[in-house]
């Protein structure tokens, strides 16, 4: 009789070893006895030949068919909870770095990994280091291992990066966005709004770990002033992405295994304070000649600069300099040379006005339309005034800016002269002179000579 029921258990025992599927997951690596209820804890070898591990611990081992993989990036586990990105994470990095083993002992410890996050322990005791040692039974030896892999993944699995844009201006053109990211190896973008790259005109460049990249504002022609915004992101690899390869086993456990390795992005962030656009244009000028006659055009000679502390003269969207009138009131004529001041005296008679384009720092000259026929001395005064200028002139000056040479000057001041002649007075006989009148007509002054003259007028040249 008991040879007979030896048997027939036997004969049972290959039916049932005859009954698991082909397709079907089969214990590989793992410790056949180690869990404190005295189960397996290790790796399965999937259909696909790849090593998985059970996620699903209150219900049987995989031994029916299995169907997959299928690449997934979220996870419930089988109370309901959802698995973090960073939990996910850190699953594959351990599965893709220590899952695919045939040593027993490391599997074992991968499995206690994987159960720290997705078994019952883990919602009893809190998904995290107890809740897969627990299945350990205090094996020194897989605990061992158990830790290096669970430190390993503690500061490799889940890599973070950061990063910093500045901006260093040197005018309010022309500046240096600086970029750091804390990864080496990654790689970024930088995204400019109000300027682009001084060299390639882009607002899109493509930047490293670390980066100065050169720029160029570009506001609107008429704004007084415009703001530069600078987004960096970065894009870094890491070990493991937040996704995992899922098996089905109807009614079984679930298993999983190692997905794909991933990236991770970071970025930052800038923004300038309102950028002043006006600049403080300023002239001095010379005339040309400091005499001339009746009929010869008067011209000035200007030279424009910049007041301290100004800006740059402004530069358009195109690149060329703003254009700007300069205004020249040439007074006169007076009788003596007129006295210096700020202001000019409501009384100046005005002799002529000349306009000047100015277009940056430099030398320029009046058209020379204007001419003079009345003698005597004449004075220029010239002015930039930003209520003359065009929109565009406008906004490039300081509100309500004006410039003005004073009046007067020196340099400023010419004299207009009619060459004098001696005339013969109207007498005796010739040589016997006894009145001369000479006309100096050079300044409209007559003076009369007494008989003393005797000579005959002569013509001076």
């Amino acid at each position: 009789m008991r040879r007979l029921l030896v048997l027939v258990l036997a004969v049972l025992g290959l039916v049932l070893v005859g009954a698991i599927p082909a397709n079907a997951a089969t214990k590989h690596a793992g410790m056949p006895t180690l869990t404190p209820y005295g189960g397996y804890i290790g790796n399965y070898l999937a259909p696909d030949g790849f090593r998985v591990y059970c996620i699903d611990s209150p219900l049987p081992w995989p031994s029916g068919s299995t169907s997959g993989p299928s690449s997934v990036d979220s996870l419930v586990t089988t109370w309901g909870s959802t698995l973090s990105p960073t939990e996910l994470r850190k699953l594959n990095y351990v599965l893709l770095t220590y899952g695919q083993t045939d040593d027993p002992v490391q599997a074992a410890a991968v499995a206690a990994f994987v159960n720290a996050y997705t078994s019952g322990w883990a919602r009893d005791l809190g998904a995290g280091y107890a809740a897969g040692a627990w299945y350990l039974s205090g094996n020194v030896q897989v605990l061992s291992v158990y830790d290096v892999i669970w430190a390993d993944a503690e500061a490799h699995a889940d890599p973070r990066g950061t990063a910093t844009v500045s901006l260093e201006m040197t005018d309010s053109m022309s500046g240096t966005v600086v970029v750091h990211a804390s990864r080496a190896t990654a790689t970024g973008t930088l995204s400019l709004a109000g300027a682009v790259h001084a060299d390639t005109g882009e607002s899109v460049v493509a930047v490293t770990a670390d980066d100065r990249i050169p720029i160029r504002g570009t506001p609107a022609d008429d704004a007084r002033e415009y703001v530069i915004s600078a987004a960096a992101t970065f894009t870094d690899s890491v070990p493991a992405a937040a996704n995992l390869m899922l098996y089905f086993t109807p009614g079984q456990q679930r298993t999983i295994r190692g997905a794909t390795t991933g990236d991770i992005q970071f970025s930052a962030s800038t923004i300038s304070s309102p950028i002043p656009m006006d600049f403080s244009p300023v002239l001095t000028t010379v005339v040309a000649s400091a005499s001339a006659s009746p009929g010869t055009p008067l011209v000035d000679r200007i030279t424009v600069g910049l007041a301290e502390g100004s800006r740059p003269w402004r530069l358009r969207a195109d690149g060329s300099p703003v254009v700007l009138v300069a205004d020249g009131v040439l007074y006169g004529p007076f009788s003596m040379p007129p006295a210096q001041s700020d202001d000019v005296p409501d009384s100046a008679p005005i002799a002529g006005v000349e306009t000047v384009t100015i277009d940056g720092p430099g030398e320029y000259s009046s058209a020379g339309t204007i001419t003079a026929s009345a003698p005597g001395f004449y004075t220029w005064v010239w002015t930039i005034d930003s209520a003359r200028q065009d929109s565009v002139g406008a906004a490039s000056l300081p509100a309500e800016y004006r410039f003005a040479s004073p009046f007067g000057l020196p340099e400023e001041t010419l004299t207009i002269s009619i060459p004098p002649r001696r005339l013969a007075a109207t007498g005796n006989a010739p040589g016997d002179v006894s009145a001369v009148a000479v006309a100096l007509l050079g300044f409209g002054v007559f003076l009369s000579v007494g008989s003393g003259i005797s000579r005959r007028a002569e013509r001076w040249h």
